[in-house]
This record gives C-alpha cells, structure tokens and sequence, in this order.
C-alpha cells in the first residue's frame, strides 16, 4: 500500500490510497489522531 496525505485542518488530511491487490486509488479524509498522516520507510 502506499498513501499520501495533506492537510486540511488542524485535526484532518486528506488522504489517497492504492493498494497492491487491485487497480484502484481511494480518496478518504482522516483524522491526524489515527497517525495514518505519518509514514515510516525503512531502509
């Protein structure tokens, strides 16, 4: 999966999702608090 998010307020982003299991982007607005606005990589 990878996502991508911006701000949109001080609590929500929004968010654009794909997944690897089809050939679909999902759009979804989300709440800061969930942490789903943070990405972590790894090297």
């Amino acid at each position: 999966m990878f996502w991508t998010t911006t701000t949109v307020s001080t609590t929500n982003a929004k968010q654009m999702a794909t997944y690897h299991t089809d050939n679909t982007v999902s759009f979804y607005t989300v709440n800061k608090k969930a942490g789903d606005a943070i990405r972590c990589l790894k090297d």
